[in-house]
């Protein structure tokens, strides 16, 4: 039976008549009577011996109950509680467990920043993807994201809206210098920015992008310059290059 919809009850309590065992799915007392009509796919979570008068409490939810009557078809051992033996006389009550408050609890979204923490030599007149080898803050409680320190790639966990920023300095002697976003590979060009032009170093560019993802999506942060020769670095000291993905949908 499908239970996905979580109902509340204000003032249940009682005293079991029958040891439901450890595994049985009917809860039996007459003090269900007062219990409102469940059925698929709503239940209501009940917290059996809260007190532990007679062992550990057991969360137990309701999937169906029927007006007025004293018996209840129950789901056992939810919300990280085990399936015990209760004895006869055993106090029942609805109560709002920290699962239900969870529930009810606005979504975070996931956000992952990382960050240089040495330069990053990159050859002149090759793009190059940007490791950015630190996750420097993250705050992901629903893996909407996972980013390799390895390899510079962020992977998209789940379908949603993101804005992902991005912010690099490049010493060396520096044109045409292009900080691009790349999806699912290194052709796929979504946002890019361009630096300017510098013959002393240096230079700084900044991009932002905001755009819907599928599960398994990619993303890296390239970088292409042409120096005439020499090459450069991403300079990785601080915030000298960040990259930072947050699901905002």
């Amino acid at each position: 039976m499908v239970t996905t919809n979580r109902l509340f009850q204000d003032f249940i309590s009682f005293a079991t008549d029958v040891d439901p065992g450890a595994s049985g799915t009917s809860l039996s007392a007459p003090g269900l009577t007062d219990l409102l009509v469940v059925a698929s796919p709503d239940f209501v979570a009940l917290t059996l011996d809260p007190e532990e008068v007679f062992g550990a409490p057991e969360i137990v939810w309701v999937s169906a109950h029927s007006s007025a009557a004293t018996t209840a078809t129950i789901v056992r051992g939810q919300e990280g509680t085990s399936g015990i033996a209760h004895a006869v006389g055993t106090k029942g009550v609805i109560s709002l467990t920290q699962a239900g408050i969870v529930e009810f609890l606005p979504h975070r979204h996931g956000s992952i920043n990382a960050e240089r923490t040495t330069n990053q030599v990159i050859t002149d007149d090759t793009e190059t993807t940007i490791v950015f080898d630190s996750i420097v803050a993250e705050d992901d409680p629903s893996n909407d994201l996972s980013y390799a320190t390895g390899t510079g790639i962020m992977t998209i966990n789940t379908t949603g809206w993101y804005i992902i920023t991005a912010y690099m300095q490049m010493s060396g002697l520096n044109t045409d210098v292009t900080l691009r976003l790349v999806q699912n590979g290194v052709a796929d060009d979504i946002a890019n920015s361009n630096a300017p032009d510098s013959f002393q170093g240096p230079v700084a560019t900044t991009l932002s992008y905001l755009g819907k993802f599928t599960a398994t999506d990619t993303l890296r942060m390239r970088v292409f310059f042409d120096s005439g020769g020499p090459s450069g670095s991403v300079r990785g000291s601080g915030d000298e290059a960040q990259f930072s993905v947050a699901r905002i949908s």
